[in-house]
């Protein structure tokens, strides 16, 4: 069973300084997210940041 969580994508814009922003994606690994988080490095690569939950 899958549910809302499952393998999404989630654009998130951050100010870094007067009048500038960065945009970065993070992808919603697993079923219910159980995966984690992961932000890729490039489009052109498996490559990026993990974030999980520990228990």
């Amino acid at each position: 069973m899958t549910n809302s969580l499952a393998e999404q994508d989630i654009q998130a814009t951050v100010g870094t300084g007067p009048g500038k922003a960065t945009t970065f994606e993070l992808v919603v690994d697993g079923d219910g997210a159980r995966d984690g988080l992961h932000i890729p490095v490039s489009a052109d690569s498996a490559l990026g940041i993990d974030f999980r939950r520990t228990p």
